[in-house]
């Protein structure tokens, strides 16, 4: 099509480009960039006045959703016009992640950080027009041995402003707010390390050869008792089988 110089020489093909150009919209892309606990979701909307919704999800499904974007669980959470984003008439900057966490509706305080070197999936719905990906956190560096202050909570347990831990679930994960690493509890309360009831002596000592069937105090018993029937004070000292609380473990290899 060529240059119309003004409006009566223009041919009207070129009325029928002018009249549909205004019509077309192009597809809505989202870039962006993340580091081990959030990502940054930028993108033009069709509409500078009405907010979208950003979902992130380590499931394709988008379900469940990260806390940090779970309006379950901060209202507000999955709105382009929430505390922390930006917004300039159409052109809007989502944070996805924060290094703290929250006190949430239900009354539990969940991270809001992203998990690290994890793949997360995105969906940003901004009325009809939907975009969505996949990206991947950043591993934390190596080598970054500084240690970043806990996260403060004057309503916390010992002003520590960590996630609430289910006690009932040992499989539940808990994301690190500093870090983004996920951690899992290994001990809870209740636990105890290995109890050992009713073990005999596994050896004696006799430095003065003064007690008559020495050996019966390993085992006990009414019926079986070391005696002694000396005058002074002549010890008898009783160990424990070293054995008994260490056992050996083995190896068995399967052969055919």
């Amino acid at each position: 099509m060529g240059y119309c110089g003004s409006v009566k020489r223009c041919s009207p093909g070129v009325w029928f480009g002018l009249l549909l150009a205004p019509l077309l919209h192009a597809q809505m892309t989202v870039q962006v960039t993340h580091t081990p606990t959030q990502a940054v979701l930028s993108y033009v909307a069709p509409s500078d006045s009405l907010p979208c919704h950003v979902q992130i999800s380590q499931s394709r499904r988008m379900t469940p959703l990260v806390p940090d974007v779970n309006p379950n669980l901060f209202e507000g959470a999955d709105l382009d016009s929430r505390s922390g984003s930006i917004s300039i008439g159409e052109w809007r900057t989502f944070v996805a992640g924060a290094r703290r966490a929250d006190v949430a509706a239900d009354g539990r305080r969940y991270s809001r950080a992203l998990q690290a070197a994890t793949l997360h999936f995105y969906r940003v719905s901004c009325g009809e027009e939907i975009a969505s990906g996949e990206f991947t956190t950043d591993n934390p560096p190596l080598g970054n041995n500084y240690p970043g202050l806990p996260p403060f909570g004057s309503q916390a347990f010992g002003n520590y402003a960590l996630p609430t831990m289910d006690w009932g679930n040992a499989s539940q994960g808990y994301v690190d707010p500093l870090t983004g690493i996920l951690l899992k509890r290994v001990t809870g309360p209740g636990w105890y390390g290995r109890q050992i009831a009713n073990l005999a002596f596994g050896f004696y000592l006799d430095p003065a050869n003064a007690w008559t069937n020495a050996a019966n105090a390993l085992a006990g018993g009414a019926d079986r008792m070391a005696t002694y029937s000396g005058s002074g004070r002549a010890p008898l000292f009783l160990a424990m089988d070293a054995n008994t609380f260490f056992p050996q473990s083995t190896n068995s290899r399967a052969s055919g």
